[in-house]
């Protein structure tokens, strides 16, 4: 059957494993739950983003205190996943996502009646480590069911669902802290998320058939990291998607700064604005999985990249001639969501294509690479802004220029 073709069946046409397995991917509650699972750790940092003021205030300290509660959720989320990773090609996906979802449950009930600012970063760390199993199972799950550019298109619907929590978070999130207060965001995350642990033990497939065969030992979990780091065509398409995703979380975790406390905007006004730029996420993500029929992963991830560097030649303008706008300033990023949209599903699937049985350990690598990298980054544009508010938008444009080099580099890959 030709690939475009193929392409175009149902979903459940496409899976690989055993019937068992195919008929549970097959309807509609299965969908739903990969889908919370790849839109849950985004939604843990998105939906109290608007409460931070809220929270620095409560706890009588400085901001940068407060943003500890993202920074070491992002630590823990990232680090951990070289943990989640081979354990889940060891024991299978669905007994991580349930511990992970556990762990994540409690931690969540923690931070709903933490006293101190510091057991809540304690608690948002022990958060983090229970949603990075949530997010490297979700990833590794695809790579068990499809390929090569199914993978892709499968890769962008996951996307689709993650872009949607930052247009429906902190819009909730919003509300629920004017409503209820900052704790009521903890408790909306407690609700969902054993919602979805349910559904998970009672509904959900196993869909690795080679865990029981992988080695345990650490020497045999660091060799596989080794051999995966060492493979060259994954280190191209990690990279694309660990600088798209370090321009992401800069932008997610700055932009309280920037448009609540240099823009002026209230939390309303800001959660508005911050899901209208998320819409890009959501559109790019569409329109990739239809851009793969025709195009090829490099080129799709070159013109996100130029989208980038587009986005950020206006947002520097902008702030060095209009100081910062808030409105002017999501437009600016609309550009750059849009084109990490674009590069995320084909470098992600790209990274991930040449590891079938290491797929959870792969998906765990790039997934740690990209968050702590990430969070360094934030941290230090964080310190920085305060130097200079042009912090952001200058790494916006070194991105961009980094990726737009290796998708000309895997584009001569392909040629040659």
């Amino acid at each position: 059957m030709p690939e475009n073709q193929y392409l175009k069946l149902p979903l459940s046409k496409t899976f690989k494993l055993t019937e068992k397995t195919l008929s549970s991917f097959s309807n509609f509650p299965t969908i739903a739950i990969l889908i919370c699972m790849a839109a849950l750790p985004a939604m843990s940092i998105d939906i109290y983003l608007p409460a931070m003021p809220r929270i620095t205030e409560y706890f009588h300290t400085l901001y940068a205190h407060t943003q500890l509660t993202i920074s070491l959720f992002l630590l823990a989320y990232g680090l951990f996943q070289l943990v989640w990773g081979p354990l889940s090609d060891r024991f299978g996906r669905k007994p991580i996502l349930i511990a992970g979802l556990t762990l994540y449950i409690l931690a969540a009930l923690v931070c709903v009646f933490a006293p101190t600012l510091s057991i809540l970063i304690l608690a948002r760390f022990c958060q983090g480590i229970g949603a990075s199993a949530i997010s490297i199972s979700s990833f590794a799950i695809v790579r068990d069911i499809f390929e090569g550019k199914q993978a892709v298109k499968v890769m962008s619907y996951l996307t689709t669902a993650m872009g949607c929590s930052p247009i429906l978070a902190p819009i909730i999130g919003a509300y629920l802290q004017h409503e209820l207060g900052w704790r009521s965001n903890f408790t909306f995350l407690v609700i969902v998320s054993v919602v979805l642990l349910l559904a998970i033990v009672f509904k959900f497939a196993e869909t690795s058939q080679t865990h029981q065969t992988l080695a345990k030992s650490t020497a045999s979990v660091l060799q596989t990291y080794f051999a995966i780091l060492s493979n060259r065509l994954y280190k191209k398409y990690a990279v694309c998607s660990i600088l798209a995703f370090v321009i992401l979380i800069a932008f997610a975790t700055n932009a309280p700064y920037y448009m609540m406390t240099l823009g002026k905007v209230s939390a309303q006004y800001f959660a508005v604005l911050f899901a209208i730029n998320a819409l890009g996420l959501v559109l790019g993500s569409l329109i990739t999985s239809r851009l793969i029929i025709h195009f090829k992963s490099e080129n799709i991830i070159l013109f996100g990249a130029s989208l980038i560097l587009l986005g950020g030649i206006f947002m520097t303008g902008v702030i060095a001639l209009f100081s910062v706008s808030a409105v002017l300033f999501i437009i600016a990023m609309l550009f750059c969501t849009f084109g990490i949209a674009l590069i995320f599903p084909p470098a992600m699937a790209g990274a991930l294509a040449p590891f079938r049985e290491k797929a959870g350990s792969a998906s765990a690598l790039t997934g740690c690479l990209r968050f702590v990298i990430s969070g360094i980054a934030a941290a230090v544009i964080g310190y920085l802004q305060i130097v200079h508010v042009l912090s952001l938008p200058l790494l916006i444009l070194l991105c961009g220029i980094l990726i737009v080099l290796m998708a000309i580099n895997l584009k001569y890959r392909e040629l040659s």
